[in-house]
């Protein structure tokens, strides 16, 4: 296992750490407490399921020496992944779920999905 990928995984811990201190001393009361959840929450997540995706990604991409590359690429979908889950959730949080939005939201990540699709690292 490469050695910046213990970082990512302390950094993870460390996020974890926060999280779990933010839902049990915070309460969800204003707008501003649910904006820095659902931030904590898009961190971790991303940096959670980025590890998994580096070892499928690394698996299936043969003669490629750069490990960070690889890595930036699984953050990269990560993120998109967690964002749209998180975006989701604030709808929902904000009371904004609608038909209507849900329909701007999927757009969005389409053209999202295109333009990370179409980009090099």
């Amino acid at each position: 296992m490469p050695g910046f990928l213990y970082t990512v995984i302390f950094a993870d811990l460390i996020s974890w750490g926060l999280l779990t201190w933010f839902i049990i001393s915070v309460k969800p009361d204003s707008t501003r407490n649910i904006i820095f959840f659902l931030l904590l929450l898009l961190v971790c997540l991303s940096l959670l399921i980025s590890v998994p995706l580096y070892f499928r990604f690394q698996k299936y991409i043969h003669g490629f020496k750069d490990e960070k590359k690889v890595y930036r690429k699984s953050l990269k979908w990560s993120f998109f992944n967690v964002l749209l889950i998180t975006s989701v959730l604030a709808l929902r949080a904000f009371k904004l779920f609608s038909l209507i939005n849900i329909f701007l939201l999927g757009i969005f990540f389409i053209t999202l999905v295109i333009y990370i699709k179409n980009r090099r690292i």
